[in-house]
């Protein structure tokens, strides 16, 4: 209660939580079955990312790249986007549309700072609940439903995720397909995760970059 109430809203001491792994204790928080918690975990996350007044997520030079790093690593050593999508449905009154936004935010900040050509594929699982977001939803505000069409519409210009594997897959020939090395996340999203001395940005080489659930 006290990170919720007090010490997300100062940065001194948020920052000093995000560097220490802060961010990816919260994410299975944000999956807890009593929905009080899992409140409190989902709006603590958005004060220290989305709604983070203490760092520009997009800045470049400001020697916060460690920072940055905290939260780029989620997508491939939590199930950050997965726990996002289920609170689509039984999560606490305006949750869905909290964790709408802070999928907004991840997946656009990801594509604006990690890939060379603005380009981000996103499995079709999350194609699909930004599609149905707010499908026999009575509770849904017309906030959340014209940002889940936006989102879709978005993301949808492009292929998903497992189709551009397969399409890659059937333009390899076969010797090459065999010694090709994987660059995709075991969860999460597609770029192998660097050394922490390493500056994300050395991931953002090559063409668009694939995110999965």
């Amino acid at each position: 209660p006290i990170l919720y109430l007090v010490h997300a809203k100062q940065w001194k001491f948020a920052r000093a939580f995000i560097l220490a792994g802060g961010l990816r204790a919260l994410v299975p928080l944000m999956a807890e079955a009593n929905l009080y918690l899992r409140s409190q975990a989902v709006e603590t996350f958005a004060t220290l990312t989305d709604m983070n007044e203490g760092i520009d997520w997009l800045a470049i030079n400001d020697g916060e790249d460690a920072l940055r790093f905290q939260l780029f690593a989620l997508s491939h050593q939590t199930a950050l986007i997965p726990t996002l999508v289920a609170n689509r449905r039984g999560s606490y009154p305006g949750g869905g549309f909290c964790c709408l936004r802070l999928l907004a935010f991840f997946l656009s900040w990801m594509r604006a700072r990690y890939t060379s050509d603005r380009v981000l594929y996103v499995s079709q699982q999350v194609l699909d609940a930004f599609k149905n977001w707010t499908a026999d939803n009575p509770d849904a505000i017309q906030e959340e439903e014209s940002l889940a069409k936006t989102l879709f519409d978005d993301f949808n210009r492009w292929p998903s995720a497992e189709a551009r594997r397969e399409a890659e897959s059937a333009a390899k020939p076969p010797s090459a397909q065999a010694c090709s090395v994987s660059s995709e996340f075991v969860s999460g999203a597609a770029w192998k995760p660097a050394p922490e001395s390493d500056a994300p940005e050395k991931m953002a080489a090559g063409e668009g970059k694939t995110v999965d659930t």
